[in-house]
């Protein structure tokens, strides 16, 4: 049985796009050897041959390989011959799906550390099992064939050239596995639920040339992304635009969980801040407009940006003198 190391290495040498095949472990022994010497998540598809339900969900679990390529290693177990393994896991019917810590070579007599089994009352779909997998092992899935561009390699680079084009419009989506399910869904979900890849295909975005940016915030490669923009809600979107000026303008979209105003209308409040403030109209009366009919939107100017610990006082603030009585102090606390 192939090792989880020479699977990676022949997917780093022959790329991600090549499908693997994932092992297929027909006895115990193969089982535990294989969860205990991975370096990554395993993944483990407990089947039976001849069984439909099994042969319904092989394509989408296979897939997965592709959604988190290199992060997440497969396993397949004939459930009727590795009867220990199932035994050991109470499994009474198939398929069977269970999530695994990275074993990382640990002692034979350790018990591989489980970190959960799918639900069985759960939609076996693509994007309800990577959901499954990112909440366990905080892995952001990354779809074949998005129209979101995701941050993942050089990111100091990426936000560079970001920076240096201040005409250029996009939209930058920061998330993290531990959103609720829906923002999941929503925001990092496969193109059919994904209201981002939605939105990239809409006339508005097209028309203005607009790039989808999706930044993993929990990622510490893309914690200068986070930084950068100062960003503390997920999900968050941030419209970056020019004004008449060519300056560069921040719109912030923090999407809490309890903001019934936006909740349900996410697709529209994008699509309508792209279509009122794209392309140097920040500073119309229109995009103003728009922008303060929301309480939780948040408007920047390239000149109003700080540094992400400090905070601006304002030039008519009252000075006191320290070297006066302490009347004079608190008159002056109680003013700011």
């Amino acid at each position: 049985m192939q090792t989880p190391q020479l699977l990676l290495v022949v997917a780093l040498l022959f790329g991600a796009s090549v499908a693997l095949t994932p092992p297929d472990a027909h006895s115990t022994p193969e089982v535990y050897e294989f969860l205990r010497s991975s370096q990554l998540p395993v993944l483990v598809f407990v089947y039976m041959h001849g069984c439909r339900f099994c042969q319904e969900l092989e394509p989408n679990f296979l897939f997965l390989q592709r959604v988190f390529a290199g992060e997440l290693a497969l396993l397949k177990v004939d459930g009727k011959r590795a009867t220990t393994f199932a035994h050991d896991l109470n499994i009474r019917s198939f398929p069977e799906l269970l999530l695994y810590d990275p074993g990382k070579g640990q002692q034979t007599d350790a018990d591989p550390s489980l970190l959960g089994r799918y639900p069985s009352a759960r939609d076996r779909d693509l994007g309800s099992l990577a959901m499954f997998v990112s909440e366990r092992t905080a892995l952001m899935a990354h779809w074949p064939h998005s129209s979101v561009r995701d941050v993942t390699q050089d990111p100091r680079a990426q936000l560079d050239a970001l920076r240096s084009d201040p005409l250029r419009t996009s939209l930058l989506v920061f998330v993290t596995p531990w959103m609720d399910r829906r923002s999941l869904q929503l925001f990092n979900g496969e193109q059919s639920t994904c209201i981002l890849d939605h939105l990239a295909g809409t006339r508005e975005l097209r028309e203005n040339e607009v790039k989808i940016y999706r930044i993993d915030a929990s990622n510490s490669t893309t914690a200068l992304w986070t930084r950068e923009f100062r960003v503390a809600v997920y999900p968050t979107v941030v419209l970056l635009a020019p004004d008449a000026s060519g300056s560069q303008c921040e719109i912030h979209v923090p999407l809490r969980s309890g903001d019934l105003e936006l909740r349900n209308h996410e697709t529209d409040t994008l699509l309508n801040l792209v279509r009122h403030c794209a392309a140097g109209k920040v500073s119309d009366p229109q995009c103003l407009d728009f922008v303060s009919s929301f309480h939780g939107l948040r408007f920047l100017r390239e000149q109003d940006v700080l540094p992400f610990n400090e905070t601006q006082i304002e030039p008519d603030t009252p000075e006191f003198d320290f070297s006066n009585d302490d009347e004079q102090l608190f008159d002056s606390l109680r003013d700011l």
